[in-house]
């Protein structure tokens, strides 16, 4: 399971972490003078940086919903019961980033 999750996870916290959330204005993210602004002003600013920073609380369930997987990860893959549990918490994880 921590082959499939892990790589998912970390392109999850990738984009919550790094890349902007905000409208960038102009010509878009290919245009590129917003990272000349990256990461401090709210137009450029990732969603880690949003929360944090600039006090935007709504990025709260998502950053719930990059946190809970790591839990699932954490569980060892050893009978039925526990994989079950984890499943569970990935598909709960997925739905509340949806």
């Amino acid at each position: 399971m921590r082959r499939i999750v892990g790589p998912w996870l970390a392109v999850a916290w990738f984009g919550f972490a790094v890349l902007p959330w905000s409208a960038i204005g102009g010509g878009g993210f290919f245009s590129l003078p917003w990272l000349g602004k990256f990461p401090l002003t709210i137009a450029a600013a990732p969603a880690l940086v949003q929360l944090v920073g600039h006090g935007r609380l709504w990025f709260l369930p998502l950053l719930a919903s990059v946190l809970l997987p790591l839990a699932a990860l954490r569980w060892p893959a050893t009978d039925t019961a526990t994989r079950q549990r984890a499943s569970n918490l990935l598909i709960a994880a997925g739905g509340s980033g949806l």
